[in-house]
């Protein structure tokens, strides 16, 4: 009797695991078509072969109404210079923190004022600078370019009322923007995906970004923190975002953006 009811448990408990392997199957998420550009693209630089470097240069000082600079552009060039000495002139790429509005989380995904803090004196505006740290890290064996976010998005900003109408930043089910954090005093929201791309918000604002610095011409960007998040207003799954940022993706590289 002892000997049926073991082999009857054991053929119970293989019955379960069957049973919920097969559930498990069926919840998976929806699979999502990979990247078509990505997977033919010849990209610009062998990053294998290339040192690639993030320098923070500002952070916002809301209280003061000001910039926290750290470096500017003239002493991120003798940063650049005396890095190209220790490296013995090998290829390098720095991706720049801080260099837009107040500084670092400041702005995004507006990507197109240069902080004001970190132009030279001698210099008419602050593009003027940048311009100028872009060539002339050329001299040693660098090109500069810049880190962004295009996941974040800020109700201080002016495009702010746009990202609302669009849905084009994550809400709750009852229609309410979803703040998910606070920085700087500033309510931060996540922009969803879906609804940026088809609204034409994010071409609009790219667009201005590629206009204001040369990354088209540095070849290469580092956008940050580009995760998903699940938007309930409307209602968009989160292939549907992964899709989306697909698209996003293949539109920077079809600018000959890595």
């Amino acid at each position: 009797m002892m000997y049926i009811l073991i082999v009857v448990l054991i053929f119970i408990s293989f019955t379960i695991i069957a049973v919920f392997k097969k559930r498990k199957k069926k919840r998976r998420y929806k699979k999502v078509k990979p990247l078509s550009k990505m997977n033919k693209k010849k990209f610009n630089y062998d990053y294998s072969k290339t040192l690639w470097m993030k320098m923070f240069l500002a952070k916002p000082d809301w209280e003061k109404k000001t910039s926290e600079v750290l470096i500017t552009f003239e002493q991120a060039l003798e940063i650049i210079r005396m890095m190209d000495n220790i490296t013995q002139g090998i290829k390098k790429i720095v991706y720049l923190v801080g260099w837009q509005g107040l500084g670092h989380d400041d702005c995004y995904p507006e990507m197109e004022v240069i902080n004001p803090y970190l132009k030279r004196d001698c210099d008419a505006t602050p593009r003027d600078s940048f311009m100028w740290l872009f060539e002339e890290a050329k001299k040693y064996n660098t090109v500069v370019s810049v880190h962004g976010n295009l996941a974040d998005e800020y109700d201080a900003n002016q495009s702010h009322p746009e990202f609302v109408e669009a849905s084009a930043i994550t809400k709750y089910p009852d229609g309410t923007p979803a703040v998910i954090e606070v920085f700087y005093g500033r309510n931060a929201y996540k922009t969803s995906y879906k609804q940026y791309w088809e609204s034409g918000l994010f071409k609009k604002y790219f667009d201005r970004f590629c206009e204001v610095i040369p990354v088209r011409e540095a070849g290469t960007v580092h956008l940050d923190n580009f995760c998903i998040a699940e938007n309930f207003g409307p209602r968009t799954e989160m292939h549907e975002q992964d899709e989306a940022r697909n698209k996003m993706l293949d539109y920077i590289m079809s600018l000959g953006i890595d």
